[in-house]
């Protein structure tokens, strides 16, 4: 597997998914309370951590190998381009600048862009989407 395969594919697992979205939520509250520093650092400290648990420890090596071979990984291979990861980001930035400027519409508009980013992944898991690489 290269080093772009397990990229993507620590991101489809459970416990990163897990910390990605368990963390959004008191970083976001922190966010809207103008302290920034602090919210930013409680989602990506622990996003971090995960990341590298999952990518340095060779204990995790044959679960991505495990996730390859899975319909989900199939799917997070096809639909989770580098573009797609630069959505996601940029979704999350979106969500946080609502949360700082205390525009809920703004909010739900980062949070509907980081579903984008995940679409083309959630497509060709249901078998929809019929994209280049």
């Amino acid at each position: 597997m290269n080093r772009h395969d397990r990229i993507v594919l620590h991101q489809l697992h459970p416990l990163k998914l897990a910390t990605d979205i368990l963390v959004t939520v008191p970083s976001t509250l922190l966010i809207w309370q103008h302290r920034f520093a602090i919210g930013v650092l409680s989602a990506f400290v622990p996003a971090i951590l995960v990341s590298l648990l999952l990518l340095q420890t060779s204990a995790f090596g044959p679960r991505l190998t495990r996730l390859a071979a899975t319909r989900w990984g199939a799917a997070g291979l096809l639909g989770m381009t580098d573009t797609m990861q630069c959505v996601r980001l940029v979704g999350l930035a979106v969500l946080w600048w609502g949360a700082w400027q205390h525009r809920w519409l703004t909010l739900v508009a980062g949070f509907a862009i980081v579903l984008g980013g995940w679409l083309p992944t959630f497509r060709a898991y249901r078998g929809t989407w019929v994209g280049a690489n």
